[in-house]
């Protein structure tokens, strides 16, 4: 089990954890992953997209870590790929409420910062789901902007491995 921390300023972090949270996972991380957060009341997001399974004592360390943090005015979000798939099967029978989570998945991912692709995926459909919506237009703005830079560096980063 893998853990990177970034810090995303405004006393958040986001934590992106990597394999399983069985046992040994947890026993591997559980001591830094709460050493992270919960002395300073942070807020973390926590992305789960590249984890492949979740025991129990993974849950009893997100439940764990979540009352410590919220008895010092800090909040602790898990973030999964599900997320936005939920919104996506909402999208014919619940239109208002898919468009709502799209709108939530692509504000997280855009706070993430490491997955634009994904927040724009999410404003694209808010914005289809809810056109009119003025917060919806802007997350759609920045999350183009967002994935509008990922690409221009990539693509500078190749351009200058070519030149060597």
């Amino acid at each position: 089990m893998d853990m990177d921390v970034t810090d995303l300023g405004n006393n958040t972090v986001k934590i992106a954890l990597h394999g399983r949270l069985d046992t040994p996972g947890v026993d591997q991380i559980e001591l830094r992953f709460s050493a992270t957060i919960v002395p300073k009341g942070k807020n973390a997001i926590v992305d789960l997209s590249d984890v492949s399974f979740v025991a129990s004592m993974g849950l009893r360390m997100f439940i764990s870590v979540a009352r410590s943090v919220a008895g010092k005015d800090g909040k602790l979000v898990l973030l999964t790929d599900t997320y936005l798939a939920s919104a996506k099967s909402l999208q014919a029978s619940n239109p208002t409420l898919a468009g709502t989570r799209a709108q939530k998945a692509g504000d997280m991912y855009l706070r993430m910062g490491d997955k634009p692709d994904k927040a724009l995926e999410a404003a694209q459909m808010a914005a289809t789901l809810n056109p009119g919506s003025a917060s919806t237009q802007k997350l759609l703005t920045s999350a183009k902007t967002a994935a509008a830079d990922r690409y221009y560096r990539s693509g500078l980063s190749a351009f200058r491995k070519q030149e060597l």
